[in-house]
């Protein structure tokens, strides 16, 4: 079992447009440290090049103590109210 995180970001797009990219950091233990929130920023930015520059920190939320089974699931449930114009740019 681990203690998993949904970490958002923000950053602009080429086109100047204001995004909040998200990203899920797995922890064995219940704090999650800077190390594993410069892998999530680096592996958004690294993989998604919408963005001019960097991205900044907008929020870490603590999802649970959970099997990865558990997370899964969870990870795989739709996206209700997802913005459909986000893939757009």
């Amino acid at each position: 079992m681990k203690h998993f995180y949904l970490v958002t970001l923000y950053g602009y797009t080429k086109k100047g447009r204001l995004v909040f990219p998200s990203g899920f950091a797995p922890c064995d233990g219940p704090r999650i440290t800077k190390e594993d929130l410069g892998a999530i920023m680096a592996d958004l930015y690294e993989n998604d090049k919408r963005f001019k520059s960097g991205l900044g920190l907008h929020s870490v939320s603590y999802l649970g103590y959970m099997t990865e089974d558990a997370f899964e699931h969870l990870r795989s449930m739709p996206d209700v109210g997802a913005d459909e114009e986000a893939d757009e740019d």
